[in-house]
């Protein structure tokens, strides 16, 4: 399993008038923005901000880092921002990236998601953590895999999904709480 090198300096990134720190992989394509001063497809969470305004509960399943976690929790100054990242080495940064900032209304879930309950295991492919949880009967080294709707305390004004091919069976775990 390839070992990443987490980028130590906390990155100044700015978006608008406000400035965060964050910190994330060495030659990460989510962390190169970010050694910039740049959020990780900003353009997008500007058009999110925008359009949906600020405040209200956003969840992000696959968290990764916690990008759009901390834009979410500052820029959209989001009233709760639900994050949940099932691999333990990015779910460490993700940790991290909160403290920093020092929020508070951010919920960190260090679990995977879909449409039904059981274990799963995070393990590293190709030196990508991306597509990376896969089911199994094991105890040993894993993390629950729970219904989406458990971890959403209230109806969300956005949910992000970034899992990879498991984003039908995360809809289907948080259809009702979401329509």
């Amino acid at each position: 399993m390839r070992q990443y090198e987490l980028l130590l300096t906390h990155s100044p990134v700015t978006f608008r008038d406000s400035t965060v720190q964050m910190c994330g992989f060495a030659g990460d394509h989510i962390t190169k923005p970010l050694e910039s001063g740049r959020f990780y497809e900003e353009h997008v969470l500007a058009a999110i901000l925008d359009r949906y305004g600020t405040g209200g509960v956003y969840v992000y399943f696959g968290a990764f880092i916690g990008t759009h976690t901390v834009f979410f929790a500052t820029m959209c100054k989001a009233d709760l921002v639900i994050a949940v990242e099932p691999h333990p080495v990015a779910y460490g940064v993700l940790q991290h990236n909160i403290a920093i900032n020092q929020l508070e209304n951010v919920e960190l879930w260090n679990c995977a998601v879909g449409d039904t309950i059981g274990r799963v295991k995070a393990v590293s492919q190709g030196g990508n953590m991306a597509g990376s949880v896969h089911s199994t009967d094991s105890f040993v080294g894993t993390q629950a895999l729970l219904k989406s709707a458990t971890l959403i305390s209230a109806p969300p004004k956005i949910v992000k999904i970034d899992v990879e091919q498991y984003t039908p069976a995360v809809l289907r775990g948080c259809i009702d709480v979401c329509s």
